[in-house]
């Protein structure tokens, strides 16, 4: 996702927490303004400002997809959430088409 090694920063699970704690520094103060993240980044994590979401894979259910939007867009302000869509995925309802008790 670029050249500089800093560009993008990467969380998951597998990863230590101090590790989660470092990439979650370098994305908050900008030195990384791309994170590729499981859904491991998808709840508690407060970073203002994020622009877009982009969900690489579908969303099992309506509540993971809100929490996963849920980054971008905060306290009135304006975000774009993307979801992409394979032909395993495309027969189901989007996940904002189901009732949150999905």
């Amino acid at each position: 996702m670029g050249t500089r090694t800093n560009e993008c920063a990467a969380i998951h699970g597998d990863k230590q927490q101090n590790e989660r704690d470092w990439v979650l520094n370098e994305f908050k103060t900008g030195k990384s303004p791309i994170m590729v993240a499981t859904d491991v980044a998808s709840r508690g994590i407060d970073v203002r400002n994020i622009t877009h979401v982009l969900n690489y894979d579908y969303p099992n259910n309506s509540e993971d997809y809100v929490h996963r939007i849920g980054r971008t867009g905060r306290a009135g302000a304006k975000g774009t959430a993307i979801t992409l869509f394979t032909t395993e995925s495309k027969s189901r309802p989007a996940p904002a088409q189901r009732k949150p008790s999905d």
